[in-house]
């Protein structure tokens, strides 16, 4: 009922007229199965039936399947962010209050966050209540260190070309040269995923 017949065709590798390959059955339940678990349906059961024809030459493939209850975000909560304003947060979830409990979109979530180079470490876990029909999403955040430094230094050795005297052949020295450079970075400025560097050399 949640997703129309078509729309779950056009997720399966097995079709109509075309050869009969056993391995693809796991292949499309486990697709049936994702596709109903991106839209909240986290108890949703899918099950293949085969039947033969009576010369074996052809297979009726029957996906069956029980939706159970859609389940919906309740509410987000934000802990672990000192610097971090939560709008810098909330910009990267791809789940608010009020959808559903998708799978893929909180990993997705949870992969935007950890790509803003802002945090040690970002987790987004579930929280069961009363109902079987909300959960709680927690994010969890552990800030990296706001300052960022760094510095080296080397030597570079080249040929120069030098002339002893006016009208002198000009002949080749080795110089030594001193090099060095040293940077700093403040990231997270006013908790906006923003960022100030200086860099020298």
């Amino acid at each position: 009922q949640a997703l129309t017949g078509p729309a779950l065709r056009g997720r399966v590798g097995l079709q109509a007229g075309a050869p009969y390959v056993p391995g693809q059955i796991s292949v499309d339940r486990n697709a049936i199965q994702l596709a109903y678990e991106d839209l909240g349906y986290q108890s949703a059961a899918v099950d293949a039936r085969l039947e033969l024809s009576q010369n074996d030459t052809h297979v009726a493939v029957t996906f069956v399947i029980r939706e159970g209850p859609q389940v919906f975000v309740d509410h987000v909560l934000i802990v672990g962010n000192v610097r971090t304003k939560a709008e810098t947060i909330e910009r990267e979830l791809q789940v608010k209050p009020g959808d559903p409990f998708s799978l893929s979109r909180i990993n997705e979530s949870q992969r935007r966050l950890t790509a803003l180079g802002l945090f040690r470490r970002a987790r987004i876990t579930e929280l069961r209540h009363g109902g079987e029909a909300t959960r709680d999403l927690l994010v969890t955040i552990e800030e990296a260190a706001p300052t960022t430094v760094g510095y080296g230094g080397g030597v570079e050795g080249r040929l120069r070309a030098v002339q002893r005297a006016e009208g002198g052949v000009a002949t080749d020295r080795f110089e030594l040269a001193p090099r060095a450079f040293f940077e700093i970075g403040r990231r997270n400025v006013f908790g906006k995923n923003r960022s100030v560097n200086l860099f020298t050399r």
